[in-house]
């Protein structure tokens, strides 16, 4: 919003960069470079596929960088519990950490944490467009709208622009403006900055042409944590035709008249569009890489490659984990131990050794050599399991679950059977307290408790869980799948051992 993001500045370092891109001379040319190669970053950003786990990425930096802020913890928390698209403008515009941060980044051209942002960069551009969409089709007149951002400016920003009438103004931002003038005043009369020689109070007037094909705009104002303020949110990147500058002695403050420029206007547009269209319509870390590497920011690009080389080698574990999986249903152990291993490799060498995803390999590598009958060689394994877990993990996590689960299985064959009991009875309570009441992991540590109490002699006990897993499993499975059909043989059999 206009007022958090004007009132909580204090000093030039806190405004949006302020870009005057020209043809009239050549020492602008670095500077009409720099917003291109910055524009195919963003929309490289933009056009990228992203996933869950990106967004909390974003929230562990966030929680790092704010560890010894409580409210602000708590702002965090919050977000990962309720944050959804719809929600993003309220989220942007309220005074909060992701505010701070993202735009700290876009004004420093912060690469880096740019694509630790990236969801929220681009939900935050997917809601202007879509308010953009919006506006257009309701507004059939296409009338022309007038809109206001008051702040302050260095001298030689302000000297910059008055060189350069005629010529386009941007700012690394997410441009916050307001219908109203007066609202957009109160931001250009700061007395903290009056004494500052080297500080002036502007007010921006933007004509906006509806009709003219320009970078998108959206009325926030019911999506905005602010809902008195008139709010325009103009999208990253935009483009601004600066027209006149005129000082205002009466009111200390100097204004500038611009209008939201064509997309066309800019000299240099042919080859972003060029560039563009090479960038292709869908990204990733390689696009990304090769456009750093352009920009000559080249270390940023060997960040990009060594996030890139982990995730395609996280993906690579994860791919060798799910097919020893596989392996293992169909009862190949040995292939899925080839698989669990080369996934354990990856793992360890991304993550080392005492990663609650390390001790997922353990896990199922337990189960594997509880399969081939190697229950030492098991224990081993499912051990190192349990102990990473269970310092990693929360005493309610289901991963922890399958652990103690197969564990209780191995103390059953092995005639364990109070160890075992007490390993399942931690299991369903995890399950009972994590799942629903028809999930069919529950069925399957009822029908464990099952078979435990049948291995005790128990029968009347055993039958009772057996058909508690036959319950809950014909509800949400399929009557050929093997927890509907093993309840149904345990049953029929303890039936027939009860009644002899």
């Amino acid at each position: 919003c206009i007022s958090k993001d004007q009132s909580t500045r204090t000093g030039t370092e806190e405004n949006p960069l302020i870009s005057v891109i020209s043809s009239n001379c050549d020492s602008m040319e670095s500077r009409n470079a720099s917003f291109l190669w910055f524009q195919l970053f963003i929309e490289v950003l933009l056009r990228m596929h992203h996933k869950v786990s990106d967004r909390q990425e974003m929230i562990s930096v966030c929680k790092r960088q704010y560890a010894n802020d409580t409210e602000a913890l708590q702002m965090i928390d919050e977000f990962e519990k309720n944050y959804s698209l719809d929600k993003v403008i309220w989220w942007y515009t309220r005074d909060t950490c992701f505010y701070r941060i993202i735009n700290k980044a876009l004004r420093m051209q912060d690469f880096d944490m740019l694509f630790i942002f990236r969801t929220f960069v681009t939900d935050i551009a997917k809601q202007i467009q879509e308010g953009y969409e919006y506006f257009i089709r309701t507004n059939v007149s296409r009338s022309k709208i007038l809109v206001y951002r008051g702040q302050m400016i260095s001298m030689a920003e302000l000297h910059l622009m008055q060189k350069n009438i005629n010529g386009f103004l941007s700012m690394n931002s997410f441009l916050s403006t307001s219908r109203d003038r007066s609202i957009a005043l109160t931001f250009t009369q700061s007395s903290s900055f009056r004494g500052r020689n080297q500080m002036r109070s502007i007010l921006f007037e933007i004509e906006i042409d509806p009709k003219l094909r320009t970078k998108a705009f959206a009325d926030i104002r019911k999506k905005s944590d602010y809902h008195s303020e008139y709010e325009i949110l103009i999208m990253l990147g935009a483009l601004f035709c600066i027209k006149n500058v005129s000082e205002d002695t009466k009111n200390e403050m100097w204004i500038v008249r611009a209008t939201l420029a064509n997309d066309d206007d800019y000299d240099l547009n042919e080859l972003f569009a060029h560039m563009k269209s090479k960038i292709g319509h869908d990204t990733d870390l390689d696009s990304l890489g090769r456009l750093l590497i352009r920009m000559e920011e080249n270390e940023q690009a060997r960040k990009c490659y060594k996030r890139m080389l982990k995730e395609a080698q996280s993906t690579l574990g994860n791919a060798e984990l799910g097919l020893g999986w596989a392996s293992l249903r169909c009862n190949d152990c040995q292939e899925g131990l080839e698989h669990f291993q080369t996934a354990l490799e990856i793992r360890q060498r991304l993550l080392g050794e005492n990663h609650p995803d390390v001790a997922e390999v353990f896990s199922f590598l337990g189960e594997t050599y509880r399969k081939m009958r190697d229950y030492d060689e098991a224990l081993v394994y499912l051990t190192r399991a349990k102990n990473i877990e269970e310092k990693t993990l929360p005493p309610n996590s289901l991963n922890l679950a399958a652990t103690y689960d197969t564990i209780g299985k191995i103390h059953t064959i092995l005639n364990q059977y109070d160890i075992a009991l007490t390993y399942y009875e931690k299991v369903l309570k995890i399950r009972q307290a994590a799942l629903p009441a028809d999930h069919p992991q529950l069925a399957a540590i009822n029908g464990n408790l099952g078979w435990l109490f049948e291995c005790k002699g128990d029968y009347s006990k055993a039958l009772n869980y057996h058909e508690k897993s036959f319950e809950i499993a014909r509800k949400t499975l399929s009557a050929t799948h093997s927890l509907v059909t093993n309840a149904q043989d345990n049953i029929r059999k303890l039936k027939a051992k009860i009644k002899h």
